[in-house]
């Protein structure tokens, strides 16, 4: 398969899978058994494109059916972000000031919680599943992170399979 920040699919028995080390794996599933399902991989660049807008689009047919579970990431704890950021953020017209948090002269980034609130508005608060949401870079047991190894290896795999 090609290389890519997200795969959609029908087909039957078909696994879609997502590497994390800090970014947020988004795995799509409907209601439906014969709807569609996704897994996306989701930085901040993928949040900056608004990477979750195909879902929507393409999925129109599946409204209020529409499921999705985030994964574990870098969260707001560990996410510190410069104004490079923040600048490219904001000349691409997304506000992203109610998710910056300051500690002295460091800011932190709460991207899990932009993606929520400001790209998954078509999915229903209750099923939106972030039970397995968890700092890669801090929690324990310790989580693969590309901040603290310096590196992708090793990796998360979100996986999600149609039935």
């Amino acid at each position: 398969p090609p290389q890519a920040d997200g795969a959609i699919t029908s087909v039957s028995q078909l696994k879609l899978s997502v590497f994390t080390a800090d970014c947020l794996p988004l795995l799509f599933f409907t209601e439906d058994p014969k709807g569609p399902i996704a897994a996306i991989h989701c930085g901040w660049r993928g949040a900056l494109q608004s990477i979750t807008s195909p879902i929507e689009d393409l999925w129109s047919d599946y409204h209020n059916q529409i499921h999705v579970i985030l994964g574990p990431c870098l969260q707001p704890c560990c996410f510190e972000v410069k104004t490079d950021l923040i600048e490219t953020f904001t000349q691409a017209g997304h506000a992203i000031d109610p998710y910056l948090e300051s500690r002295g002269d460091r800011l932190f980034f709460n991207m899990s919680g932009f993606v929520i609130e400001q790209q998954l508005p078509f999915i229903k608060p209750a099923h939106i599943h972030t039970e397995h949401l968890r700092c890669t870079f801090c929690s324990q047991p310790e989580l693969p992170s590309y901040r603290r190894n310096k590196g992708t290896d090793p990796r998360i795999r979100g996986w999600i399979i149609k039935s």
